[in-house]
């Protein structure tokens, strides 16, 4: 979406700052709003999620796929790395430098045992086949 500014003659600079200051703060008002219902909807999703794993769980269907108007559901298994950060990335390069088995081991070596210490989030989410 685009905001044209139409020239009108007869205003001033201030006049014209201030719609423009006014025009801003209501968009930005608006884009907020629109932040604060996606994060509700987000959440609200994630209930649902919770309460229909919950549900399967318990009728040992967990495996099932869902048919909703036409929508195919089913959970799926999400490995999810965690992040790297630099606080990360220097204690494992400390551990790794301390190690004795560190001793003339070139960088392949120092790649592996980077990703093999990087943890691992496993968790299953409800997506549309």
């Amino acid at each position: 979406m685009s905001l044209t500014v139409i020239e009108q003659p007869n205003l001033t600079n201030q006049q014209r700052l201030q719609q423009a200051v006014r025009a801003w703060v209501h968009f930005d008002n608006l884009a907020n709003t629109f932040n604060k219902q996606a994060t509700n909807a987000r959440n609200q999703k994630a209930i649902h999620e919770k309460e229909v794993q919950d549900i399967l769980y318990a009728m040992q269907q967990q495996n099932a796929i869902l048919e909703v108007n036409g929508a195919k559901l089913q959970f799926q298994r999400k490995e999810t790395k965690s992040n790297l950060s630099w606080s990360w990335l220097q204690d494992q390069l400390r551990a790794w430098f301390i190690s004795p088995e560190s001793r003339g081991k070139g960088n392949q070596e120092l790649f592996k045992f980077l990703q093999d210490r990087r943890s691992v989030k496993i968790s299953e989410l409800l997506e549309r086949l």
